[in-house]
């Protein structure tokens, strides 16, 4: 059993794209905060909101960029990477493995070369 006070309380504001998972210790895995606002300074009088998730023990929390999920496959479909990809992979990925390799394992499999259209950031926090 968790102890409460083992459980941390993540408050942020999600002042951009919103593209960040959780997942918890048994691999479950949700988008945060989907409602988010306008990147930073692009409208000054936008008022952002906060949000919280808990943080139990053994959890971490996945960020990618848009132009991460925005990939275009390299198949003469040309679909997406999407976010639904990056929940997944969340979700899928063991603990003990890199997640953020993973993640750019998959991106190149689906883009067919590692040589991107867009920036394509990831940062994955565990505890």
């Amino acid at each position: 059993m968790i102890e409460p006070a083992q459980i941390a309380q993540l408050t942020y504001v999600d002042a951009g794209h919103g593209l960040a998972v959780y997942c918890d210790a048994n691999a479950a895995s949700k988008r945060l905060n989907e409602q988010g606002g306008p990147p930073a300074g692009i409208n000054p009088e936008f008022i952002y909101s906060s949000a919280s998730q808990r943080l139990a023990p053994g959890g971490r929390i996945l960020i990618v960029s848009d132009g991460l999920v925005e990939q275009r496959s390299g198949d003469s479909q040309a679909h997406e990477f999407g976010f639904e990809s990056v929940i997944r992979l969340a979700a899928d990925t063991d603990r003990s493995a890199d997640l953020v390799v993973a993640v750019f394992d998959a991106l190149a499999a689906h883009a067919a070369s590692t040589h991107l259209a867009d920036d394509a950031t990831a940062i994955c926090v565990q505890w």
